[in-house]
């Protein structure tokens, strides 16, 4: 066997690998998560899970981003981001009710 074959040989395997870990790790994750850390216990996170990805931190309203969001349009992104916080808010706001 040459080297040509050998690497398409080691690319199909590749390609087979990776295929088969994504199908292990893909999950239907719901579009919001509550979080806490008991280092952190008077902290309360609420984590979105869609683009963009992002953590808040309610307790200060900090927010750290998973993405990065350079280049995209400012007005447009502007606008999307204060919903998403909105969101983020009302989803911790009904959980919290779930647990009265």
């Amino acid at each position: 066997m040459n080297a040509d074959e050998r690497l398409k040989k080691i690319k199909l395997v590749f390609d087979c690998v990776r295929s088969f870990i994504n199908k292990i790790f893909t999950m239907n994750l719901p579009k919001f998560l509550l979080a806490d850390n008991s280092s952190l216990p008077d902290d309360i996170f609420v984590l979105h899970t869609e683009f963009p990805r992002f953590m808040i931190n309610l307790k200060d309203d900090e927010i750290e981003w998973f993405e990065d969001l350079t280049g995209e349009n400012e007005e447009d992104i502007a606008g999307e981001l204060a919903d998403l916080m909105d969101k983020a808010g009302l989803f911790y706001d009904a959980e919290m009710k779930e647990f009265e």
